[in-house]
């Protein structure tokens, strides 16, 4: 029933409420985010939207052009350097667990 699905559905939000704020900034993402994210959309696929693939489409032009994003001065961490292509790869790896339908960020996937 319908009432039986709310409070389902604000536990989940809630649950969800961490990690969705750290997917807000793209500089806190990090290999075991991503993993855990990946996870959660075996899981839970229809529960997210296509937004997550556009915010993911946008970190990936991010990542790709870390000089316009980097604060100026700011030097990089030796973890941050070694993460650096592992980041890329594991939002790469999420596309084919989006809801409704992944096709729909390939083309755009390909010329990120």
């Amino acid at each position: 029933t319908q009432r039986g699905k709310a409070p389902f559905k604000d536990l989940l939000q809630s649950s969800l409420r961490p990690v969705l704020v750290n997917l807000a900034d793209y500089r806190k993402l990090n290999v075991p985010l991503l993993e855990g994210l990946s996870r959660l959309l075996e899981l839970l696929s229809s529960w997210f939207n296509v937004t997550l693939g556009e915010k993911l489409l946008d970190y990936l032009q991010k990542w790709a052009e870390p000089d316009k994003s980097q604060v100026a001065g700011a030097p990089k961490t030796q973890a941050s350097k070694e993460n650096e292509p592992k980041i890329p790869a594991a939002i790469i790896e999420l596309f084919h667990l989006l809801p409704p339908a992944p096709e729909k960020f390939m083309e755009k996937l390909a010329k990120s």
